[in-house]
This record gives structure tokens, sequence and C-alpha cells, in this order.
């Protein structure tokens, strides 16, 4: 395959020769490594510029790039580029938590917490591409299942829950089945502290799936375990506001200690009917007999 000003171009030959290393590959390749080395640039990142320093680089069957890479003291580790030795997972940890930490204003402490109860679901996530035998994989799972569970009392607060949560808006319904085993793991040694952000995280999942009665159910699981978890609480609230019952869903806010100005508050009570005082259930109507006589007799004449 070459490629040409109209783009790539597919010939037939009968072996390959590999030119000779470019000169000065080793030393453009290290030094786009040392650029990144705070966070790891990745394969498509390097090629891309290699390609702009040198357009006829790639013109010439070439060693396969990988093994270029290992010869020059480089690693690949999924698509990010490093020097041998360099801690990928130490790298990750520290990016994650400190994108929580902004995004959902936790301390460093329940971002590690966080982190750590996430590695159930990056082990079950790379089970299913691995090798392994099943023993070895079970082995892995039910380590990384333990270390899930000793985070448990420190992920129960809110913001926790939204940030392990927070998987599910790009991941889908793969995302939202691996949630779902994650809790049903963990679900029968965790804490009654953690009860409330298990049953809310599993009703995330379920709404990710389409199952909004079973969301609900698992919602209500929650405020029994926990009548405060404001995460329920809002989203009861939008359930109720969905059916039009304005004043559950108002009460569902209070409880929550929405503010004056939260989005979902302002909708509930520009739909909620104001209070009429003068209407009592005993003063008479505009036909002179008392209201709530006059209303019966009306509802029984629509009704035959």
């Amino acid at each position: 395959m070459q490629v040409t000003e109209d783009g790539f171009e597919l010939e037939s030959i009968a072996e390959a020769e590999l030119s000779e290393r470019p000169a000065g590959l080793q030393a453009d390749v290290l030094e786009f490594v040392e650029k990144h080395e705070g966070r790891p640039g990745t394969i498509w990142e390097i090629v891309l510029q290699l390609c702009a320093d040198d357009p006829g680089l790639f013109l010439e069957p070439l060693l396969p790039f990988g093994e270029l890479l290992a010869e020059f003291g480089v690693v690949v580790h999924q698509d990010a580029v490093a020097r041998r030795g360099y801690d990928f997972e130490a790298a990750r940890r520290k990016l994650a938590m400190a994108a929580m930490m902004i995004r959902y204003e936790m301390t460093e402490m329940e971002a590690a917490a966080v982190d750590d109860f996430e590695g159930l679901r990056r082990a079950l996530r790379a089970a299913e591409g691995t090798d392994d035998t099943a023993e070895v994989r079970a082995m892995a799972l039910e380590a990384a299942r333990q270390e899930s569970v000793a985070q448990l009392d420190r992920i129960r607060s809110p913001e926790a829950g939204e940030a392990i949560a927070g998987a599910l808006v790009l991941g889908g319904a793969e995302e939202a089945h691996i949630q779902l085993d994650v809790v049903r793991r963990v679900g029968a040694d965790a804490p009654r502290s953690a009860q409330a952000v298990l049953a809310w995280l599993s009703a995330k999942a379920h709404e990710s799936l389409g199952a909004t009665l079973d969301a609900e159910r698992l919602h209500k699981e929650a405020l029994a375990v926990d009548p405060r978890w404001e995460p329920a609480l809002y989203s009861l609230a939008g359930y109720a506001l969905d059916r039009g019952d304005c004043p559950r869903a108002l009460d569902l806010l209070h409880r929550a200690k929405a503010p004056y100005d939260d989005p979902l508050r302002l909708e509930a009570e520009e739909f909620t009917p104001p209070a009429r005082e003068d209407l009592g259930r005993n003063k008479p109507c505009g036909a002179g007999r008392a209201a709530s006589t006059r209303c019966a007799t009306w509802v029984r004449k629509w009704r035959r």
C-alpha cells in the first residue's frame, strides 16, 4: 500500500523489501515522548507528528511500527505511548481523581475511594477481552470485588454516587449492565450506610436501559434506607413532574432542600395551581348551593 496524492494505492508485489530505518526516526520518537511525559500521547498522535515532519516517511515499507517503538525503548499501553517503565496506572488514577475533584467538588480522599471502587468495573471490562483461563479471571475479579467492598463505607455521599454513575453517560447499555453486575457482586457484603448509594446506582443503570418502573422502585428503596438521600429525591421529583403531580414533586424537592432557582423546582411551581381560599367546601357556588353538593351532583350527571 502506498500513499499518493489521490489517496491510498494498493500494489501487488512478490516480496516486500524493508527499507533501512530512516535517519533521525528514533530521535524524533523520543522527543515526542519526552514532550508528553506528563500526559502520554497516543500512538496516532505520534504517527501524525512523524508524517507532518517527514511526509515521505511511510512511503516505503518499514518494520512494523510497534517493533520500532520497542527497539527505541518505548512501550504502548492501549493507545498511549511512553518510555519503558512509565506507570500508566498511576497516571490514569491521578488524572481521574483530578477530574472528579473538579467536577463533583470532592475531596482527594473521596476521589481515591471512588477510583478504588471502580476497580471492579475496570476488572469486569478487562475480563471480557483477556485470554486468561477462567480460574485466573475469577481470582482477579474476586480481588477487585474485595477492594470495592472495602471502599463501600467511603462512597456513601451523593457526590461519590454521581461520580460513579458518570460512566453511564457515554457508556450506554454496556456500561449499565456492568454497573448492575458490580452492584450485584458487592451488594451482599454492603453495610447499611452504603445500601442507599447502591440502590441509586442500580436505579440509574435501569434508567439507561429504559426500565423506568424498575428505576423508580429502586429510587424508593434508596429513600427507605436514607430518607434524605438527595439524588433519589431529585429523581423521584422528576418522575412526579412527568406525571403532572406537581405537589408531590415540590414536596420531594423541599425534602432535598432544592434552591429556589433550581430548574426542576421552578417548573413544578409554574404548573402548580394556586390555592383558592375563597372556595370553601360549604361556601355557596354560583347557583346558591354549597360547592361540595353542587360539584358532586355535576360529577354524577357527567358519569351517566
